[in-house]
């Protein structure tokens, strides 16, 4: 039998005023949505906060008046005991006579828990949030006690297997991740190739074998760039030292600066005003690590487009580089053929002068394990991290000949379709596992 039980005969509201000290550092509590854990959000010295604060403590299951329609509820964890919240936070103890502890703190992990958020939850659009009465009247039926006592010791046997399941599919998803940073790391060493150069031996003066003839290849047609006015000339970089130089290449490949394959496109100034719609305006936010995202979409007008584009035109194939927040993603532009786009701030657009160029395996480069340290180790500013187009033009970069930029791309591609496909398979384990757990607790709660 169940019994019908108020939020407000279970869960009771605590507040602990803190007095603050304008020299003692606090930590302050942050929660994260869709149920993904209480953190620490930051510490600050006591001078520097405004509002009145409240103390926590370990085991406090705490809610956010603002996003708990969203998820953002849990338990406050050992690290976090003593720290302190607004009143924008609710927190709380249990009544154990009406709901063993455990018993409600699986509860919370259910969408039981969650539609109680949500329809406890009013406002305006842009000020809704949870209503007190509303929340503390929402009633839950739990069974009795020793039903309760009794579900938790069954259900830890079941939480064991299930723990050690979740922990078993982690390590699956990091040995992927793990996989994906090695193939791309052999790739921008020509260790991915190694079978096919002995089959393709290097022919000297000929691009398609030859990385020293390409770039011979790519300057003759930059040079007829600069020659009809498309480009702007360039002050020539220092040439490469072998100290600068961080691993051995293939005999067949050279070592290169990025600005001796690549026009490098950036917009600087004032951000532009956004429209409701009119030319497509791609930012950082667009950009993920090896591809574009539709979201969000953002638009200015033809006019502000015609103003801003004084640097260059992006182009189908382009690749677009984030140089800060977050640094270091980079993407393949795909267009429509009637897109007109433009790229906003914090994006670099490198754009090839040898339309030969098999453009992914630089990509590739950029998304290694190797260039995405050595991105982290010069990047320069106190808040957002960033680096600057001039010290990306004078980095490094591998240069296979042609033929073996496409075998490459052919390899890395087939590799990640297939890890791909383990991925979403490993998801799919994990949302499983998700639904067992959360089918177990609805039946305990449905008698």
């Amino acid at each position: 039998m169940l019994n019908s039980v108020k939020i407000n005969d279970f869960l009771f509201r605590k507040r602990i005023p803190v007095d603050i000290d304008p020299e003692t550092e606090y930590s302050l509590v942050t929660i994260k949505l869709y149920h993904k854990g209480v953190v620490l959000r930051e510490k600050k010295k006591g001078a520097l906060l405004g509002s009145k604060m409240y103390r926590v403590s370990m085991g406090d299951f705490i809610l956010s008046g603002i996003d708990a329609r969203n998820g953002a509820f849990g338990i406050v964890p050992e690290e976090l005991d003593g720290a302190i919240v607004t009143n924008d936070f609710w927190y709380f103890d249990v009544d154990e006579t009406k709901v063993k502890r455990d018993f409600f703190y699986w509860l919370t992990a259910t969408p039981l828990f969650l539609d109680a958020c949500q329809k406890s939850s009013q406002g305006e659009t842009q000020r809704i949030r949870l209503q007190r009465k509303l929340f503390n009247d929402f009633e839950f039926r739990f069974p009795p006690i020793d039903q309760q006592i009794e579900f938790m010791k069954s259900f830890s046997k079941i939480d064991k297997s299930l723990s050690f399941f979740s922990c078993e599919i982690t390590k699956q998803s990091s040995y992927l991740v793990q996989l994906r940073q090695a193939i791309l790391q052999e790739a921008i060493e020509g260790k991915l190739t190694a079978d096919w150069r002995k089959q393709n031996s290097v022919q000297k003066g000929n691009p398609d074998f030859d990385a020293e003839a390409l770039l011979k290849k790519v300057k003759i047609e930059k040079e007829k760039l600069i020659a009809r006015g498309e480009i702007k000339k360039q002050k020539p970089l220092a040439p490469i030292k072998p100290e600068e130089m961080p691993f051995e290449l293939p005999d067949s490949w050279v070592w290169g600066r990025y600005t001796d394959i690549f026009n490098f496109i950036d917009y600087r100034g004032v951000t532009p005003k956004k429209i409701d719609s009119g030319v497509r305006l791609i930012t950082a936010k667009n950009v993920r690590m090896g591809f574009l995202n539709i979201e969000p979409q953002e638009f200015i007008s033809l006019n502000e487009y015609n103003l801003r584009m004084t640097r260059g035109f992006p182009k189908q194939g382009d690749l677009l580089f984030t140089t800060e927040a977050p640094l270091g993603n980079i993407c393949e532009l795909i267009l429509n053929k009637t897109d007109i786009i433009t790229t906003g701030q914090r994006l670099i657009i490198f754009q090839t002068y040898l339309k030969k160029l098999e453009l992914k395996i630089f990509m590739y480069f950029i998304m290694s394990p190797f260039m995405q340290d050595y991105l982290k180790d010069m990047s320069t500013g106190m808040t957002a991290k960033g680096i600057k187009g001039a010290r990306m033009k004078a980095m490094l970069i591998s240069i296979p000949p042609i033929l073996e930029q496409k075998e490459i791309v052919k390899r890395v591609d087939k590799f990640m379709t297939l890890i791909d496909k383990l991925e979403e398979q490993v998801v799919n384990r994990k949302q499983q596992s998700k639904k067992l757990m959360q089918s177990v607790l609805k039946e305990a709660l449905e008698g």
